[in-house]
């Protein structure tokens, strides 16, 4: 009778230790993908490219001919590149920018988040039509890469974003 509950207790033992062991090596395994990311993914983020520039435009509505608002910008490009390995069927869906957030307001002005526009021969436009509302941008995959109609080419190319400080200055000269 003894001999059995001493082979209970060391089989109970083992059960045990081997739980351990297992929890051990799948809290490693999630550590090294939590600092190493995922290892053979089909696309890549290549290059972000940030463009700062400052340019005035004139309003329309006024009839003096310096009459302009001051706008401070900065447009974020994103290349997204296949990888080598990757299968050739893999495409790309849809790429998304998403959770938006102006973390730390302007002393002078108002932070707008726009995405490009499919008029105007410009790529943004300052009208309320093309202010990213949802904090969310989202380009579809498309057979090549087309900003202005927010598609990404199905094997890789560009997407882009713009951050705008407006209402910095009303010059009047």
């Amino acid at each position: 009778m003894e001999k059995q509950k001493k082979k209970e207790i060391i089989k109970a033992i083992i059960a045990v230790a081997f739980l351990i062991i297992l929890l051990i090596i799948v809290g490693l395994i999630m550590i090294k993908y939590s600092v190493e990311g995922e290892k053979n993914m089909s696309f890549y983020l290549s290059k972000m490219t940030i463009i700062s520039t400052a340019e005035g435009v004139e309003n329309a509505d006024s009839t003096e001919k310096w009459n302009m608002n001051i706008y401070q910008n900065n447009d974020i490009y994103f290349s997204i590149e296949k990888n080598e390995n990757a299968d050739e069927n893999e495409a790309i869906k849809s790429v998304s920018i998403e959770n938006i957030q102006i973390t730390k307001t302007p002393i002078i002005g108002e932070i707008k988040s726009y995405m490009p526009n499919s008029g105007e021969g410009r790529v943004f436009t300052y009208t309320e039509n093309y202010v990213i509302q949802n904090q969310s941008l989202t380009y579809q995959g498309g057979t090549q890469t087309d900003l202005k109609m927010l598609q990404i080419g199905n094997q890789g190319g560009n997407i882009a974003i713009r951050f705008t400080n407006t209402g910095i200055r009303k010059l009047y000269f």
